[in-house]
């Protein structure tokens, strides 16, 4: 069918509805937009599409009266699986040779992450301004703060003062190298080091990274199932390093004391794909940690990678900031997803490039 060969090479999502309100065509973008296949999504109806939504219902039925499109931008849909998304709507008519309507088309162009990339262009925009202007302050306050420092620790070598007073001092020192890591991570959000790409073998970095934490944590059990068919990425490896040891040594600190951390690699599929920003036709690889703590609770997941958000006690709330930052400078995205054991879960994505699988 040549009209259905034109409607599947759209990327937003089409669906016609005939008469009856059997979905008679739909195409591959909007098979990814309900996660069902394209043979199970034309056995439905429209009202099994948008059964919380009777205004979508209502324009179809009224394209079908009187043969002119309707076009419902900003639409928050109820059903599922659309909830939680912003689309725009076209309902238009296909007409027969006489200029009856047969058939309405339903276009629906998902704009969730256009509307959340311009909210965290905003958020991005205060938080470099506000990183510049604390870099500027940074080697100001260090100074001072290097001279109090010092003078703490000469005074503290004195006995007869640190006997007494050795708690107070311990506290002082400590408080004041929090301070020192929190200007440096200001400085790292602010002004982030450029990307030295290499083909990086992810699961080499990942096997180090777990070693490394289960001689500081030994009674942790990690669960790792890495998929070695997959080709090296192309990354900076210390920022690779970086992301990937945040994100462990966080599940550490969240997991009880014998609890599970569990590690996967495999190829992200196209159904994945849908409802990011990432492009469609690039290949990637999908990273997933998960841990046996508390979890999330829901009103802060929209939280976590804003800055200075943290649930620590002693956090500063810029480590996932950060690795948020670090994930997008290499074309990837991180989302939050709860892990079935009631834990935390994250999920990265990481793109192939022709040069990593060249290398394969």
């Amino acid at each position: 069918m040549k009209a259905g060969f034109t409607l599947d090479l759209l990327t937003q999502a089409a669906v016609v509805i005939d008469h009856e309100g059997g979905v008679c065509f739909s195409n591959e973008a909007a098979a990814q937009l309900w996660v069902l296949d394209v043979e199970r999504l034309q056995q439905l109806r429209a009202e099994d599409l948008f059964p919380d939504d009777p205004e979508v219902l209502q324009h179809v039925e009224q394209v079908f009266t009187t043969g002119k499109s309707i076009r419902r931008p900003g639409l928050h849909p109820q059903s599922q699986p659309l909830a939680k998304r912003a689309l725009d709507v076209i309902a238009s008519p296909v007409l027969n040779d006489s200029g009856g309507v047969t058939h309405v088309l339903l276009c629906l162009l998902d704009t969730t992450h256009h509307h959340a990339a311009q909210a965290r262009e905003v958020e991005e925009r205060i938080m470099e301004q506000l990183g510049l202007m604390t870099a500027s302050l940074a080697h100001e306050i260090r100074n001072p703060l290097s001279g109090i420092k010092g003078a703490l620790q000469l005074i503290q070598r004195d006995s007869q003062v640190s006997r007494p007073h050795g708690d107070a001092f311990r506290l002082m020192l400590g408080e004041l190298e929090r301070i020192e890591r929190l200007l440096q991570n200001l400085q790292h959000f602010a002004y982030p080091a450029p990307l030295h790409l290499q083909p990086v073998d992810l699961h080499e970095l990942l096997a180090n990274i777990i070693e490394f934490e289960k001689q500081h944590s030994p009674k942790l059990r990690f669960h790792a199932h890495f998929d070695l068919s997959l080709p090296p990425v192309l990354g900076d490896r210390d920022k690779l390093h970086q992301i990937f040891l945040n994100l462990v040594r966080n599940a550490v600190e969240a997991s009880p004391p014998e609890g599970w951390i569990r590690l996967e690699t495999r190829p992200c599929s196209r159904w994945e794909l849908a409802g990011t920003a990432l492009d469609p036709s690039q290949s990637y690889l999908l990273i997933t940690l998960s841990d046996e703590g508390c979890g999330v609770v829901a009103e802060h997941v929209e939280q976590l990678f804003k800055p200075f958000f943290t649930t620590k006690s002693s956090g500063h709330g810029l480590g996932l900031p950060i690795t948020h930052r670090l994930i997008r400078a290499h074309g990837g995205q991180i989302r939050y997803a709860p892990a079935k054991s009631g834990g935390a879960g994250f999920e990265v994505m990481l793109p192939w490039s022709q040069n990593s699988e060249a290398g394969t």
